[in-house]
């Protein structure tokens, strides 16, 4: 009896030897994020697998395996001047990697001065089930200031692939 792998491999998954890679990032610089925001990346560059939502920010994994992913932020403090006391002329966000609602990894970046810029990125190679879901959040305290997400500075971004 012949066993039709192709149809095997629709019925409970991607198949495993077609690439399964993402890459997206915001398109503007925009103000920062309160405490359980998601990240909604609206430029889409690579979506090979269809795993990525540019409607939610949420990538969920076609297939089963090993994925690494990484995710860039930029945080800004303002370049205009602020009242006394305001803390709103420095940028700082926190930025988790989530899987399923629970917390894989965070990233920091916080400017300690005025009109400062910093970045942060992460890489985290998780083991993944097909129908998991991933997304970049603001996870600890209100984000501050803005984000950059331009040519000039430097991308706001999440990206990922199946590693086996």
């Amino acid at each position: 009896m012949a066993v039709n792998f192709k149809k095997l491999f629709l019925i409970v998954g991607s198949d495993p030897r077609e690439p399964i890679a993402f890459y997206a990032y915001f398109s503007n610089d925009f103000k920062s994020m309160p405490k359980g925001s998601t990240f909604v990346f609206d430029v889409v560059e690579t979506n090979l697998g269809n795993g990525y939502n540019k409607a939610t920010g949420i990538f969920t994994a076609p297939s089963s395996g090993l994925y690494a992913f990484t995710w860039t932020v930029q945080a800004a403090g303002k370049h205009v001047v602020q009242p006394i006391n305001s803390n709103s002329q420095y940028g700082e966000i926190n930025a988790a990697l989530m899987q399923n609602g629970a917390v894989k990894g965070v990233i920091v970046a916080d400017t300690e001065t005025k009109y400062d810029m910093d970045t942060a990125t992460a890489f985290v190679v998780l083991e993944t089930k097909v129908g998991d879901q991933f997304q970049i959040a603001v996870s600890e305290w209100d984000g501050q200031g803005d984000i950059y997400s331009n040519n000039s500075n430097g991308r706001t971004s999440f990206s990922g692939f199946r590693v086996s």
